[in-house]
């Protein structure tokens, strides 16, 4: 083995530069965040060949003196901290000093600063280990970076680059993010002389949502609510896509901490968990959320790409982030009934809150009296059933955003007709929904029971999995489990919930465990559970061909209006549509 000695600071420059510099991207992002944090309200970003020829980052923040410019590129130079304890309380992106330094150190850098339209000085630096060259400039206030030919000189790293079109998607992914969390700075990105994004400030919540629709497609800002919520110090915003609003990949989730963007498990796992009883399985949720967290609770100096955070009160987060979103989705009733035009026309929807329906009792369409049934027997003969709306018990009134019925047709949907339009229902859908979440709200009030085993059965783990276990226990067995620990590494079932007497018991206690172990909570069990709870509400609703009279159709829209979730039914279709009068006159091009 060598002898020990001390690296020269290019090469250790060049290591960090590893770590820091992953591609043309990670560049612009520690460039445009070193603009936000020194104030800038306005940056823009231009790009060439994918940003392995050059890239540009120019601002208009507090700009830089001669001394700093100077410095600014040395290892480990920040005016972000002073001590230790400036790291339990980041107000800032940046705080490792070791951006500017990694990037100089893998490509030729130029920079230009100004403190005012006097004081503009350019700073190239030496590839021999010589001081940087400083010379005085013209260049309004602020900063600009100009970074050409990146990896130059690590032609191991430069190989690894994908194409120009690959690299500047994701430069485009990274100004997206920066864009969606600083609304109040504005962005332009350009990829050789094209415009691709020019973005104003966003001061206004009519303004952010248009920025929103810009950056994430005009359909998810027209299936999204806005959820706003605060608790002991935490703050929650942003936009959640209905449940009908899905994709396959989770390419249309962002998550922001205190102005970064992250990748969080936990928070993930919260919003997947929201959502888990909404909408098919394996479609993911879209969404844009905005977290902000005492600074002293939380730790962003896990990872050199700060993509990573650490919450001091996990439980608390997961809970709060979990029922936040779990309320706001279930109170999205009056959601349907704004477009986009509205939302750039009626600032009154920019604080949109979340109605409360009235407590109406429940009516025939309940499963908890399944003697009375109150659909008409016999076939129906698929014609519309117009009837003649008089005064009834469910007549609806100015809160109903449902209207009132008028008429059932192909006996699979309800016509209504509200004050804002025409409403379509599909009826077994939508009652598949209320008695689904009364069987929910049943379980949930009194449990369930449990059955015996009549020969218990032996599951084999490994220790460690017999001791998250047992530290979970009373959590596992409060669902009618009976489990015992019978040696090292065994535990034994004697008794499991009723509703799961043909599963797999077994394979579910093992999952469970996996979970435990994977984000230190589950929800497995119930999660089964509520699929079981949701085949017996879809077995037990009404079903097409069912002839409804008004009366009927009305109880189940006030039914409707009273139950959370139920714009969707239990495997996440839309359970109503709605059609303004408006869009009725521009089918039959009224007016024109």
């Amino acid at each position: 083995m060598k002898s020990i000695k001390v690296l020269h600071d290019n090469l250790v420059n060049q290591i960090a530069a590893g770590e820091v510099i992953e591609r043309p991207a990670s560049v612009v992002k520690e460039l445009c965040e070193n603009s936000i944090d020194s104030g800038a309200d306005a940056i823009e970003v231009d790009i060439e060949s994918g940003g392995i020829k050059t890239i540009k980052v120019r601002d208009n923040g507090s700009g830089m003196s001669k001394s700093d410019l100077s410095l600014a590129i040395q290892r480990h130079a920040t005016s972000k901290i002073d001590d230790f304890n400036d790291l339990n309380a980041l107000h800032t992106l940046g705080f490792r000093g070791e951006a500017l330094a990694s990037i100089a150190s893998v490509s030729r850098l130029t920079m230009v600063s100004a403190l005012d339209q006097n004081n503009a000085y350019s700073l190239t630096p030496s590839e021999k280990g010589l001081p940087p060259e400083i010379m005085p400039a013209a260049h309004p206030t602020g900063t600009s970076v100009i970074v050409h030919d990146l990896f130059y000189n690590t032609p191991a790293r430069r190989k690894f680059l994908k194409s120009e079109s690959t690299e500047f998607k994701k430069i485009e992914e990274c100004v997206r993010f920066l864009a969606l969390v600083n609304m109040d700075v504005g962005f332009t990105l350009s990829h050789n002389k094209k415009q691709k994004y020019s973005l104003n400030k966003a001061e206004n919540h009519i303004e952010k949502e248009q920025r929103v629709a810009a950056l994430c497609g005009r359909p998810f800002m027209e299936q999204a609510i806005y959820i706003q919520s605060e608790n002991v110090g935490y703050f929650l915003s942003g936009w959640l896509g209905l449940p009908s609003f899905s994709r396959s990949q989770s390419d249309l989730q962002y998550i922001f901490i205190n102005g970064r963007p992250v990748k969080d498990k936990i928070i993930s796992h919260a919003v997947r968990r929201a959502y888990s009883d909404l909408m098919y399985h394996g479609r993911q949720p879209c969404f844009v959320l905005h977290l902000k967290i005492p600074a002293e609770q939380l730790d962003v100096n896990v990872h050199p790409t700060k993509q990573e955070v650490r919450f001091q009160d996990n439980n608390f987060v997961y809970r709060y982030v979990s029922a936040e979103i779990a309320g706001a989705l279930a109170s999205n009733m009056k959601a349907k009934d704004r477009n986009l035009d509205s939302i750039y026309s009626d600032q009154a929807e920019k604080n949109h809150s979340f109605p409360n329906y009235p407590n109406i009792s429940s009516t025939n369409f309940g499963i908890i009296k399944p003697e009375l049934d109150i659909f008409n027997q016999g076939s129906f003969d698929r014609q519309a059933s117009i009837v003649g709306v008089g005064e009834n018990q469910y007549a609806a009134g100015k809160d109903n955003y449902l209207g009132q019925a008028i008429a059932q047709i192909y006996g699979v949907f309800i016509l209504a007709e509200s004050d804002t339009g025409l409403v379509i229902v599909d009826m077994h859908a939508a009652h598949e929904r209320v008695v689904y979440e009364k069987l929910k709200e049943s379980y949930e009030t009194n449990r369930l029971s449990s059955q015996s085993l009549l020969i218990p059965k032996t599951i084999e783990l490994s220790v460690s999995e017999v001791e998250i276990f047992q530290k979970h226990a009373e959590d596992i067995m409060r669902f009618g489990f009976s489990i015992d620990r019978i040696g090292e590494r065994q535990l034994v079932i004697r008794e499991i919930p009723s509703l799961l007497i043909k599963g797999d018991s077994e394979q579910l206690i093992r999952d469970v465990i996996s979970d435990i172990q994977a984000h230190e909570r589950t929800y497995k069990i119930e999660s089964h559970i509520f699929d079981t709870l949701s085949m017996m509400a879809c077995h037990s609703s009404v079903r097409a061909n069912r002839k409804l009279t008004i009366d009927e159709m009305n109880a189940l829209l006030r039914d409707m209006e009273a139950t959370p979730n139920s714009d969707q039914c239990n495997h996440g279709r839309p359970t109503w549509v709605k059609y303004t009068q408006g869009e009725l006159d521009s089918l039959f091009k009224r007016g024109k």
